[in-house]
């Protein structure tokens, strides 16, 4: 990302000082992130992924399913949790590492900024709406100064004035969605 970063810079989230200074220590810890381990993995845990049933939450959509750390689940669903309502990250997984954090905001901050997808026109948007989230955690938890002054995480994509994308390739505004009260996530398999 550092190499091309038009793309994460179009969004608006930071300055290309910002990303200068910063952008090294956010991918060296994220490529330290712990993310070995024996347990299924979701990929993609957010609340339209989870439907539920008799009072138990159930995870649907595993197209990004691995095998890896179980707090990996958790900690990315945490941005689209704080996004819809919910508590900030570090008050739901505070021994969260920095490095986990790191790599949860590498992934939306390169993700987030590519084209949109035709056949799923909303995933980039979600991703940025994430990525509002995902940053600013990174950042708190590796202890750098938040994004630049042009982030404000209440800012709509189209006051960012995303560059390259003509209106009819904006995604559509997202569905608000209710929060989650209880999920199941991160079971051991055998």
């Amino acid at each position: 990302m550092l190499a091309d970063p038009n793309g994460f810079l179009s969004l608006g989230l930071c300055d290309s000082r910002w990303l200068e200074q910063h952008g090294q220590v956010l991918i060296d810890a994220a490529t330290t992130a712990p993310l070995a381990g024996d347990s299924l993995l979701h990929g993609d845990v957010r609340s339209d992924n989870l439907c539920i049933r008799s009072g138990r939450a159930l995870l649907i959509d595993w197209n990004l399913a691995s095998i890896g750390n179980a707090a990996v689940v958790l900690a990315f669903w945490l941005p689209s949790l704080e996004a819809e309502g919910g508590p900030p990250p570090e008050n739901v997984m505070p021994d969260c590492s920095p490095q986990l954090a790191a790599h949860i905001a590498g992934f939306f901050a390169y993700h987030a900024g590519l084209p949109v997808i035709p056949h799923a026109p909303l995933v980039r948007q979600v991703q940025l709406q994430q990525l509002r989230t995902a940053l600013p955690w990174a950042a708190r938890m590796l202890q750098i100064r938040l994004p630049g002054p042009s982030y404000r995480a209440e800012q709509s994509e189209a006051e960012f004035g995303i560059a390259g994308r003509t209106d009819t390739e904006r995604a559509p505004e997202i569905p608000t969605q209710s929060p989650i009260d209880e999920v199941h996530i991160g079971q051991r398999t055998e």
